[in-house]
């Protein structure tokens, strides 16, 4: 259960309104409607597929970010992205290979903005210890490209 600060209290499953039957093997976070929000998709044994699509009700914006890495590390696997909120707290989350059983999550990272905050900088730190700094202007809910440097 979010405690709205960022930390979650732990609840039993079926408290949680996310307890499905069946035998489920993966769950992966993938946007299959391009709307910059996040959706889920579970798979379970001999059963289909479950999909749940992002509607929020909060005001909360998300911002997708599509890394383009370097030719050895296209998807940017590794790297290290910390979003810097205008109250100078921040979110961080990682590109990473393997999800769950049989599933990869998008390379895609979506971070989700409080509606009370604002998204100030983004700051990369590439999985070859190159680092970038970007500068963002948007209200939330888009998509934002950035490109890994050169090193030098």
């Amino acid at each position: 259960s979010g405690l709205g600060n960022g930390q979650f209290e732990a609840v039993w499953p079926k408290q949680s309104g996310f307890s499905f039957p069946g035998d489920a093997k993966s769950l992966t976070f993938i946007d299959w409607n391009a709307d910059a929000k996040p959706d889920v998709l579970i798979s379970r044994n001999n059963d289909p597929l479950l999909a749940f699509e992002n509607q929020p009700n909060d005001g909360a914006k998300s911002i997708t970010l599509i890394l383009e890495g370097s030719q050895r590390n296209p998807q940017a696997i590794g790297t290290r992205i910390v979003a810097i909120l205008n109250d100078q707290s921040s979110l961080t989350q990682e590109i990473y290979a393997g999800a769950s059983y049989l599933s990869q999550s998008s390379p895609r990272i979506h971070i989700n903005i409080p509606m009370d905050k604002m998204l100030k900088e983004i700051q990369i730190h590439w999985s070859d210890s190159t680092q970038s700094k970007h500068a963002i202007s948007t209200n939330g809910d888009s998509f934002i490209r950035l490109k890994k440097p050169k090193k030098r």
